[in-house]
């Protein structure tokens, strides 16, 4: 995807009276959010197909709509409000984006859901947004996996690459906390930076924990799909660090 259709169209219509805001800049943000969500779409798509073919219930199915589109809306307000484009971009002067990125991308998934109702949730997201897309836990982790080499415990899964993969991410978690606390991984999160269904991690989690690699220290809340707090402590004596301050 170069860029979204019209894009460029309703960013010189927003941006007619603000030219000192670098347009390149916010097209790119919005590009990526869309982007984003595309992916997030194709994502659902494949869920949606795995479900009704188990007989799950339409409710569940709209859940997954309501999900992705809270999901892309949180994205669009990240990468705006860290765009550093100009102090006057806030919510307020949002407005037109979040008209345009509900007619364009989330009208498949909006629902009853109205423009305004859009631009309110985009609100709250931009309140809530403490970092930027490409600061969070996550990305800053696999960064750290492509630049250090793994403790050596970890070779035990040479055999199962997803599974090593998902080891070493758990080990870069840990050595790039901001703090001495353990450190939470999202199964969405992991699937997306590892590239595989988010629905298979559950079990890979605890086969980590089983060979001492990984340990939960506090348990995570399955009604409301919150995932256990963990640490990795599969060093051996060779490689083994204090973990961050």
């Amino acid at each position: 995807m170069n860029q979204p259709p019209d894009l460029p169209a309703m960013l010189a219509t927003w941006l007619h009276d603000r030219p000192a805001v670098d347009r390149a800049t916010v097209q790119r943000a919005i590009t990526a959010a869309v982007r984003k969500h595309q992916a997030g779409l194709h994502h659902l798509a494949e869920q949606r197909e795995q479900q009704l073919a188990r007989g799950v219930p339409a409710g569940d199915v709209r859940e997954g709509r309501t999900k992705a589109y809270l999901a892309a809306i949180w994205s669009l307000a990240r990468q705006l409000k860290f765009a550093n484009v100009d102090p006057g971009i806030n919510v307020a002067a949002c407005r037109p984006v979040t008209k345009w990125f509900h007619v364009n991308q989330l009208a498949p998934i909006a629902g009853n859901r109205e423009e305004l109702d859009t631009w309110a949730e985009f609100g709250v997201a931009w309140d809530k947004a403490q970092m930027s897309p490409d600061q969070s836990p996550v990305i800053v982790a696999t960064r750290y996996t492509e630049q250090h080499a793994p403790p050596a415990t970890l070779a035990r899964y040479n055999d199962d690459p997803p599974l090593f993969r998902l080891a070493r991410l758990c080990w870069a978690m840990e050595e790039t906390k901001a703090s001495a606390s353990p450190w939470w991984l999202g199964y969405r999160d992991a699937g997306a930076a590892l590239g595989v269904d988010h629905t298979r991690l559950g079990p890979w989690f605890k086969q980590l924990d089983r060979d001492g690699i990984t340990a939960v220290v506090a348990p995570g809340d399955q009604a409301k799909r919150k995932s256990p707090l963990r640490r990795f402590i599969g060093y051996d004596d060779s490689t083994q660090t204090e973990p961050s301050p």
